[in-house]
Parts: structure tokens; sequence; C-alpha cells
């Protein structure tokens, strides 16, 4: 009996530490398509990056949050193209929160267009006039 409780233990510890490697090999799978998909050459998987993805994890699969990274870069506002000039592509705001990977879900699907100069050169003209 004690035989057979000792392999119930063993077999749970072994399918415990099987789901921890699992899931860090998700880690690893989703932070490497983050780092491709916008060519962050310098960025760590800190712990705090490790923590949110693991997170994420819990409740959506590595393809949805790879799918929600691919969104988001696709995204002019936040490739850059916004009244700042500020870029959103850090890892928070591809996977930040459930509404981040929702909407970005869609810009994956159907991404934004790219204003071309000359229609932001006539919005910026528009505007000018219209305030004169």
């Amino acid at each position: 009996e004690q035989e057979q409780e000792q392999e119930q233990e063993q077999e749970q510890e072994k399918t415990m530490s099987d789901d921890e490697s699992s899931s860090n090999g998700s880690v690893g799978l989703v932070w490497e398509f983050y780092l491709q998909a916008g060519k962050h050459s310098g960025a760590k998987l800190t712990p705090k990056r490790r923590k949110l993805i693991r997170e994420r994890l819990k409740h959506y699969s590595d393809e949805e949050l790879c799918k929600a990274i691919h969104g988001c870069h696709q995204n002019p506002f936040n490739q850059g193209q916004n009244e700042r000039g500020q870029v959103y592509l850090d890892l928070d705001h591809c996977i930040g929160t459930e509404k981040r990977i929702e909407r970005n879900w869609q810009c994956s699907d159907n991404p934004p267009r790219v204003r071309s100069d000359r229609e932001l050169i006539n919005a910026s003209a528009v505007e000018e006039f219209l305030n004169d």
C-alpha cells in the first residue's frame, strides 16, 4: 500500500513538472515570437515579462497570444503613426490585458490601413482650414 502511494506521488510530481516544462516551452515560444515580430533584439525575458506570459497562458493558447502580438505590430498607431510619434509595441501593449489581446486579434485579421503622406497632409490642411 505504501509503495502504491509513493508511486502515485511520483506520478503526480512528474505530471506537475511536465506541466511546468510545457508552460515554460510555451513561454519561450511566445517570447521568441515577440522578439521576431518587432525585431526587439536587445529585449530580455525578465521575471515580470515571464509572469505576464504565464498569466495569459492560463486563459489563452500560445497561438492566440502570438496572434495578438502580430496584430499589435500590424497597427500603424502602435508603430508610431500617432500624434506623439510614440511607438507602442512593448509586450504589455501586445498582451497586457484581455481587452488588448482581443483588440490586437482584430488588427491581425484586418490590419488598419496605413495613411499615405498625402492623406496626412490633406487631413492636416483641412483641419487648419476649419480652425481658421
